[in-house]
């Protein structure tokens, strides 16, 4: 249902006519408009919006980008997670802390009329704590390609923001489909030639890219083989010996941020194994991209740095 609230603007009431008709405009016309609305989120959940956002929270920093992406003004997120620093002026928002242990009291303080969390990454509890406070939340989920794509409508129909969002969509859309055409052309070429890559994302503990993600899908898009497909977890911790059992034929250590000083020692503990196929044919990579971990509209560039970083690179191991 649709509640309007009408407001009579200035107007001049010089005559006994005008003076009338103002009287008729403050029945029938508008000077300002505000409509409930709903919005169905990713899990199905109906959320009521009370008029078009103008205070957001994202709780993760994928979902930030998202969010800009779709055509939602910087000055409307008012506060974000730990880590969101694209677009770079997000980096100045208040700070609601990490994403996996968001701060409900700086939510409250920054008084939103807008939540996205998300389904992957979003504590529920976090979630119902938020919704029993009367704050509206809009769980967005990210934990696939296909997900990914079905956030823009959700996002563009909940910011009236339907154009702008189309066109990032197709964006998109369109990179995708130049990495997966790459991928179709190397296979024509050398069909029996797929890589077994082990992507690594932490040094202590040694955890790795599992088969539960849209980094893997990301990785199948490409015409690479995930080493951890089979892993049930998106982000499995393992041990060293489970890796050298797997033998894959490249690592990727994928570093975020600008410190890549651990992932260098990790690159010198790896190609002590010199039974590793990886180290046998001098491919370990250390790549700089926190676009690959971010299920978003950048994603296809990390994929791009990553196919860049496979197939392009000379010998000698990929440096950030």
């Amino acid at each position: 249902m649709i509640k309007v609230k009408w407001r009579v603007g200035r107007i001049n009431l010089g005559s006994s006519v005008t003076k009338t008709a103002a009287v008729l405009l403050g029945l029938f016309c508008v000077s300002e408009a505000v409509a409930d609305y709903t919005v169905t989120d990713s899990l199905g959940t109906a959320v009521t919006l009370a008029s078009t956002p103008w205070r957001v929270v994202t709780m993760t920093p994928a979902l930030a980008e998202l969010a800009s992406a779709i055509g939602l003004q910087e000055t409307n997120i008012v506060a974000v997670s730990e880590y969101t620093d694209f677009p770079v002026s997000l980096k100045l928002k208040p700070s609601i802390g990490p994403y996996t242990k968001p701060n409900v009291e700086k939510i409250v303080s920054v008084k939103p009329d807008l939540v996205l969390a998300s389904e992957d990454g979003t504590p529920h509890d976090i979630v119902t704590r938020l919704r029993k406070l009367k704050i509206p939340v809009m769980v967005i989920r990210t934990d696939s390609l296909a997900a990914v794509e079905a956030a823009y409508p959700v996002l563009w129909k909940a910011f009236g923001q339907e154009f702008q969002g189309k066109i990032a969509l197709e964006t998109l859309q369109k990179k995708t489909e130049v990495l997966r055409a790459r991928a179709a052309e190397r296979a024509k070429k050398e069909p029996n030639k797929r890589i077994q890559l082990l992507v690594q994302v932490g040094e202590s503990p040694l955890v790795v890219a599992g088969g539960k993600n849209f980094l893997s899908e990301g990785l199948t898009l490409l015409g690479i083989d995930n080493a951890y497909r089979d892993a049930r977890t998106a982000y499995p911790r393992v041990s060293v010996e489970d890796v050298l059992h797997r033998n894959p034929d490249a690592i990727l250590l994928l570093a975020l941020g600008d410190d890549v000083t651990i992932f260098e020692k990790a690159k010198t503990r790896w190609e002590k194994f010199k039974q590793l196929s990886a180290v046998k044919s001098n491919r370990i990579f250390i790549l700089r991209s926190d676009a690959l971990v971010r299920p978003g509209p950048r994603l296809p560039e990390g994929l791009e740095a990553l196919e860049a970083t496979l197939f392009t690179s000379a010998k000698g191991g990929g440096g950030a």
